[in-house]
This record gives C-alpha cells, structure tokens and sequence, in this order.
C-alpha cells in the first residue's frame, strides 16, 4: 500500500532527512475475535489452529477475515477463551 502525504503548509522550513512516521488504520472494529498469526497453520486449503483440550493438543479448523501482520480476525471455528498453541508444528 502507497501512501502520498500533502503538506497543507509551507514545506520550505524542512531540513535534510525530514521523516515523517504514520500509523495508518486501514480497517477496524469492536469485539473482534483475534488469533496470532504464529498460531495459524494450514490444513488442505483452510485455515486451522491447535486448541487445548483435556490438557490435549487437537486441531481446529477456522475461517479468518482481515489479518494484519500479527493477528487474523477469526469469523467461525474458535470460541473466546478457547486456548490456541502458539507456534505449532504439524
């Protein structure tokens, strides 16, 4: 994604190497059912992470939405308070 900035004053009083840092919100919303990315593993052509049950390690399919470059939303598959294993190996 591209960002082009417009200085709405004048820019003539910015020096050698001026930067500028931004924070750019490209979607949100409230109550979002979120998963770090390091828990998601692919299962054919789905999504899947490992939940905990019964002090077990038991896969689970789920859809994901948007994804930023540290979590996805989770749309189906994953309750809140579910436990997911981060990091796992197939």
């Amino acid at each position: 994604m591209n960002v082009i900035g417009d200085f709405v004053s004048d820019s003539r009083v910015l020096s050698d190497a001026y930067r500028v840092d931004a924070q750019i919100v490209v979607w949100e919303d409230k109550d979002v059912l979120q998963v770090p990315l390091s828990g998601l593993f692919r299962c054919g052509k789905s999504w899947c992470v490992f939940t905990v049950k019964e002090g077990k390690a038991h896969p689970q399919q789920i859809q994901i939405a948007h994804r930023s470059n540290f979590s996805a939303e989770v749309t189906t598959g994953l309750s809140q308070g579910e436990e997911v294993i981060l990091h796992p190996t197939k």
